[in-house]
């Protein structure tokens, strides 16, 4: 059961005062607290006391952010080398380098000793063409035959001749004092002896022209028991034989061989011509080769 309050506060009015109760005396309910009153003058410093037991370590605080790193300080003394490792793999080969430059040739070596000579081989057999030299008889048309032939040179035989005369003007000559004139329709000939079946021929000649029109056509014939065969030939068209004074032209050609059973060969020259132009000839020649 609750004690009857003696005494209490007002908290407008002050002390309110209650009817005498006996202790224990009822607790009276707390007024609001009242404005601060201004602060008092401090007072002067106690002394200091003793100072207390040290507190528990508190919790470690969050690290601080890292500071501006100080400068390098002198390098330390080298330390001792370490043992050496185990060599690696060998990696892989490098692609090759350009080739340097070729160094300089070594002397020479002294010269071995001559080997014995070999035996000597078996003597070939040789079937070459006798040197016969030049094988036309007055090539050159330097001499000519006596009358009533006296226009066809020595060696030689003329179709007819009327149609071929000696030569010995200024320009018309391509050595020696003469050469011989064949107008349009002149063949001279001359038939050689002393061919070796199986050999070659060199045919040539000299020969240029009065007027444009001349043509000429020189052959060679090899003669055997079965008849001529017929060998090399120059073809000259008219027109392509020079007309220049002093200019003779070289025509050559070589034969095959000649057929077994050569006994000679047979070389001719055949022209043609309009009206009086002529062909000059010289220095014809038929030889082995």
């Amino acid at each position: 059961m609750s004690l009857p309050i003696t005494e209490c506060v007002n908290c407008s009015k002050g002390a309110i005062i209650l009817p005498h109760i006996p202790s224990p005396r009822p607790i009276c309910p707390t007024c609001p607290t009242g404005p601060t009153g201004p602060t008092g003058p401090t007072g002067a410093t106690g002394a200091t006391g003793a100072t207390g037991a040290t507190g528990a370590t508190g919790a470690t605080g969050a690290t601080g952010a890292t500071g501006a790193t100080g400068a390098t300080g002198a390098t330390g003394a080298t330390g001792a080398t370490g043992a050496t490792g185990a060599t690696g793999a060998t990696g892989a080969t490098g692609a090759t380098g350009a080739t340097g430059a070729t160094g300089a040739t070594g002397a020479t070596g002294a010269t071995g000793a001559t080997g014995a000579t070999g035996a000597t081989g078996a003597t070939g057999v040789c079937n070459c063409c006798p040197e016969t030299g030049e094988l036309v008889v007055n090539g050159g048309m330097e001499v000519f035959q006596a009358p009533p032939n006296s226009n066809v040179p020595i060696g030689w035989l003329a179709n007819n001749n009327t149609l071929v005369a000696p030569e010995s003007g200024q320009g018309n000559v391509h050595s020696g004092n003469f050469s011989v004139a064949l107008s349009n329709g002149a063949q001279l000939c001359q038939t050689i002896n002393g061919i070796t079946p199986g050999c070659f021929f060199a045919f040539d000649f000299f020969a240029k022209a009065q007027g444009g029109t001349v043509g000429l056509t020189a052959t060679v014939t090899f003669n055997t028991p079965g008849g001529g065969v017929p060998d090399g030939t120059i073809t000259v068209r008219s027109g392509d034989i020079p007309t220049q004074n002093n200019v003779f032209n070289f025509y050559r050609i070589f034969t095959i061989a000649a057929p077994p059973g050569t006994t000679s060969a047979t070389i001719c020259f055949n022209v043609t011509s309009n009206g009086q132009q002529v062909l000059y000839l010289d220095d014809v020649s038929f030889a082995a080769q």
